[in-house]
């Protein structure tokens, strides 16, 4: 698997044919579209809040109906059970709808505008297998380590800011961070580079050792972290009102402080140099799909310049395409969204696995072990 810590200057895993990938093969028979025919007049989709805006899918030429999921577990379950053309989510629900056979791999040439994409987003282990699509994506975010200037001196380089006990009560930190199971993986890059004897190559592929000592650091953080948050209007909040110091925030929530800090004052803001979480919203399509035909119309829809730009605005994420960015410019220098380089030290959301992807064989955490490990820690 991708090596992708333990160095000042992380890289992300490439892209092509001889990406490594997570080890999950889709089952038999469940194949790409090969060429599409006419519109069938409906579309069925589940999505995150913001990403089927009502213009757009109006304006598709199927009747869309568009249901709202809150979570990858959600988005998961329910297109497990059907009756969904499609799905956006981030790659730790493609990765498991991928094993499950609930999404059929995506034929980009019959998407003329994914052409368009930045190339860092393509053929990703978070959205592909070996060079084969199974997510279209509309764009990328990245977290970043945030802190106010007036409560924290100098400048933070690095996770210790908010993971490391003794640096943290120096500081004086009062803490925000994700309430997200993922926030493991995070903590994990942190950890890897203070603890080269556990061997932690790959965040999300951590044997019981590895998972334990990450485990342990976040037990001491605990103590310090005056909010977790879901949202980041919260890490906004706990900032303008003094409440939090130090964070680990969206980009979103940095642009909004940078704008406009409030009495908590002025904020500053880096990619701590172990690297961070990320996302990449993508569109899924059903391998048992009704209306696939509207699918494809509407993953190219989703790809088209003033629509990405629109998502991605709504959203608070980096648009997927250089002609997306001609309409908002400002919106894509904030989140730096023609940047490889700089989403290529950004470690993405994917699926934890208990395949470890080496020679431990099957040892590793899983996606179950992260979730009721973080709702210990949250008690």
């Amino acid at each position: 698997m991708c090596a992708l810590l333990v160095a000042a200057v992380l890289v992300g895993c490439g892209g092509g044919d001889d990406q490594p990938g997570p080890l999950i093969t889709p089952p038999p028979g469940v194949r790409q579209a090969e060429s599409l025919g006419p519109l069938e007049g409906k579309l069925r989709l589940l999505a995150l809040p913001g990403y089927a805006p009502a213009a757009a899918t109006a304006a598709l030429g199927c009747d869309v109906e568009v249901d709202t999921a809150r979570s990858a577990d959600e988005i998961v379950r329910r297109m497990s059970a059907g009756g969904y053309d499609g799905a956006l989510g981030y790659g730790d629900a493609t990765v498991r709808l991928i094993a499950a056979g609930v999404i059929a791999p995506v034929n980009t040439e019959l998407v003329p505008s994914y052409a368009d994409v930045f190339d860092g987003l393509k053929e990703q282990p978070f959205n592909s297998i070996g060079g084969q699509m199974f997510a279209l994506p509309v764009g990328r975010a990245a977290n970043l380590l945030l802190w106010r200037r007036n409560a924290v001196p100098g400048t933070l380089f690095s996770l210790g800011a908010v993971l490391d006990p003794p640096q943290v009560a120096a500081l004086g930190e009062r803490i925000s961070v994700p309430d997200d199971p993922a926030s493991i993986a995070e903590a994990a890059l942190w950890v890897a580079r203070q603890r080269p004897d556990l061997e932690i190559e790959d965040p999300y592929e951590l044997d019981r050792r590895q998972f334990n000592a990450v485990l342990a650091i976040l037990r001491l953080q605990e103590p310090y972290v005056t909010r977790y948050w879901s949202d980041p209007a919260t890490v906004i909040g706990a900032f303008r009102s003094g409440e939090a110091t130090v964070a680990i925030a969206r980009q979103a929530a940095v642009a909004a402080l940078e704008a406009r800090p409030g009495p908590g004052g002025p904020v500053a803001a880096t990619r701590p140099r172990e690297g961070v979480i990320g996302e990449s919203p993508a569109w899924m399509v059903a391998a048992d799909a009704a209306h696939p035909n509207c699918m494809y119309a509407w993953m190219n829809k989703a790809l088209d310049p003033a629509v990405n730009a629109d998502i991605a605005v709504a959203t608070e994420i980096a648009p997927a395409t250089e002609l997306a960015c001609e309409s908002v410019p400002e919106h894509c220098e904030a989140f730096r969204a023609d940047d490889d380089g700089y989403y290529g030290r950004v470690l993405f959301r994917t699926t934890p696995s208990a395949d470890c992807g080496d020679e431990r064989g099957r040892v590793c955490t899983d996606w179950e072990d992260w979730v009721r490990a973080w709702n210990e820690l949250r008690k």
